[in-house]
This record gives C-alpha cells, structure tokens and sequence, in this order.
C-alpha cells in the first residue's frame, strides 16, 4: 500500500470539475487498497484534518480572493501545526493540481523537501479568462510567471486530455502523459434523484429540453447556447426548452431574459443533476476551454446526444460524428443547427446516445485513471522511490 497525497486548491463541498475528479480520483485510490490525503484550502475559516468516506482531508487556513475563485495558504500557527502533521505521514507520492495558485507551489515544495516524486496535473486546454481582455492580459502574463516557478520544482507533468496535453506544449512543457478524467457511469446514473423536472417547470409531454450543467461564466457559452434556445423558438420550434443546472455570474443576466424556454435551476446535487439528465434530451456545452468537461461525461453516461466544441477529451469521447456532435464553432446558428439536426433525426439522436454512453464506460472509468496514475508513478522510477 502506497499513501497518495493529492494538493488541490478547492474541495468538495465545492462542486466544479477539478473537485469532483479530486474526490473520485481520491476514493478510486482507496477502493485499490492505497491511502489518499487530500490538502485543500480551508473555505470557511475552519481549518483542521478530517476524515470524509475513507479519505483523509487536510485543510489549510488561506487567503481567499476573487469572489473565493483563487485561494493561497495563510502561514501562521495553524498551518505549521498542519504542516508538522504531514511531514509524521508516510506518503509516498504527491499529485499536484493545476500550475497557477500559489498551493501548487506550496505543495510541490513540500515534495521537494521530503524527496518525494511529484506529479502536476493540468485541467485545462487554454489560458485562464475573466472574459475582461484587460484583465486577461495580467492574467495570462500571471500564469506563465507562475508555471515557470512551478518548473523549477516539477519534472513530471501530466494532463486530463489530450488536448491539455498539448497545452502544456505551450509552457514548454513535453512529453507529458495523460491521466483522463473520468466517470462511474452506472453509479452516477443509479444515484439519480426523484424529482421530476418535466413536472416541476409544467413542460409538455413532447418538450425537446436541452441541458445545461456547470459553472454560469461567459467561457462556458451558456448564453450563447440561451441565444440559439430563444431563436428556435421564434422559428417555430417552441417545444425546445433549456434547462440550466449551475450558478454564476451570467446567472442573473439568464433570469432577466425572461424567456418561457429558458428555466434556471439554480445550483443542484449530484443526485439532481443526475435525475435532470435522465430526463433531457440533449446537452449543450459551447465552451472555448475545458481539460474534459466532467459534465460531457456525465451526459454520456445517461445517452444523451451531446453538442460541444472541440475541447479537452471531446474528441477521445466522439470520435466519429455517430457519437455526438463536435460543432466547428460557437456562434449562435451553429449551435441552433446541432440542437436541429438532434431534434428532426431522433433516430440519429438514440443512436449517438447508445454509442457514447458504451464508450465511455469501456474508457473512461476510475479504476482506469487510478491504475494509470500508479503506473505512471512506478514509471518515473525516481532515487526517492528507491530509498524509500
């Protein structure tokens, strides 16, 4: 058995991708016989060590800043009283995620001080985005001041797709290897809730509801995909509906639209999530960046037909057009188009469902990224692993 120590700047009960693929990376480890730590930022001033379903927990006080969106450690008494507790551990390996918060600094320092082989894992597939050009600019000038700091003290990177991957090529960052997001698809599709959205918004029985979940901000496209939802419906296709699951910054920007075909959701659980999937038809994501959307896989996991740009792990999940459909572009008619051609071939729409809910169980599983993970380890091969 090898203790696994996982750095990561956010945690559940945060819900975004990077913590949930934390959480299920995590407990995969555990259900392999390893030990996972967790170390994460302490979001509501109550830092301390916890056990939550067999993982061990460490969160450690922080400065928060940007609307809690970027967090960095507080050095006092409770972080050294932290921090001499994880030094007493017997960890073997440390997984760092993401280059660009101060923690991933902190953690891969800690590494070093422990001779410990470390791992970075990238998310993404392109720079971070305020969808402010001003501020994007500090923003990426910032990123690539911080991955440099970060080189210095990693030698091993890897990304969740190919396509972050290859993003990382622009750091200077090569020969990373993969380690894939992923899902367990029946678990999550048994997890389902009861609710019945159909009935709750008073849709009718051939409502065509297309779905939505994830993060309300300019770079997910969810107002782009609320504009091509509002011009079907001025075109004659008034039963497709939107249904969006997420909370945000557009999120007032969607309720003050006002359309009947567009209903907000507000900020559901996994269960509800699960249970408003079973019940749509398509889902929709026109992002610009993501390292493999966990909520594509997630849409997979129920069959539905899936619309998204040719992000992180789009292509792994569809890679033909008898999958899904991988648009070429974000603009409002190119959206509309896809949810047109799904809505007028039902035939074609079960077909891409079937095909993408089998492929990503074959593929995309956590015992897979778990197992990869330690191989990857075992691979590096590192003096550190030998002395141990």
């Amino acid at each position: 058995m090898s203790t696994y120590c996982i750095i990561s700047t956010f945690y559940l009960p945060n819900f975004s991708g990077v913590e949930k693929y934390t959480a299920n990376l995590a407990h995969a480890l555990v259900a392999s016989g390893q030990k996972a730590i967790v170390v994460t930022s302490a979001l509501e001033d109550n830092p301390g060590i916890a056990e939550e379903d067999g993982v061990t927990v460490v969160r450690v006080p922080s400065h928060l800043l940007l609307n809690k969106r970027f967090a960095a450690p507080k050095k006092g008494a409770k972080l050294d009283g932290l921090m001499k507790w994880l030094r007493e551990q017997p960890i073997d390996r440390i997984l760092v995620n993401q280059r660009f918060y101060p923690t991933s600094i902190f953690g891969l320092k800690f590494a070093e001080s422990r001779g410990l082989p470390a791992i970075t894992l990238d998310h993404g597939s392109a720079h971070l985005t305020m969808a402010n050009p001003f501020l994007d600019f500090f923003i990426q000038r910032y990123e690539h001041l911080i991955t440099a700091i970060d080189k210095r003290h990693c030698s091993h990177y890897c990304g969740v797709s190919e396509k972050s991957v290859e993003w990382l090529e622009h750091f200077g960052i090569q020969n990373a290897s993969i380690l894939y997001n992923a899902i367990d698809a029946d678990d999550f599709v048994m997890s389902s809730s009861n609710r019945s959205f159909r009935s709750e918004l008073g849709l009718p029985d051939d409502a065509f509801i297309v779905a939505f979940t994830g993060r309300l901000m300019e770079e997910k496209g969810i107002m782009r995909a609320c504009a091509a939802v509002e011009r079907l419906a001025t075109k004659g296709h008034d039963n497709a509906h939107l249904l969006i699951a997420g909370d945000g910054p557009k999120a007032k920007e969607i309720a003050e639209l006002g359309s009947k075909n567009i209903h907000l959701l507000g900020r559901l659980s996994m269960e509800d999530i699960s249970a408003l999937l079973a019940q749509s038809d398509v889902f929709c994501l026109p992002t610009v960046s993501e390292g493999f959307s966990t909520s594509m896989l997630e849409a997979a996991a129920h069959g539905l037909g899936i619309i998204v740009t040719d992000t992180g792990g789009a292509r792994e999940l569809m890679p033909t057009d008898d999958y899904g459909q991988v648009i070429p572009d974000v603009s409002t008619g190119t959206i509309q188009q896809a949810i047109l051609r799904f809505c007028n071939n039902r035939d074609y729409l079960h077909q891409c469902g079937a095909n993408v809910g089998h492929r990503v169980r074959e593929l995309f599983s956590w015992e897979q990224t778990a197992k990869t993970l330690m191989a990857t380890f075992d691979k590096m091969a590192l003096p550190a692993d030998n002395d141990r």
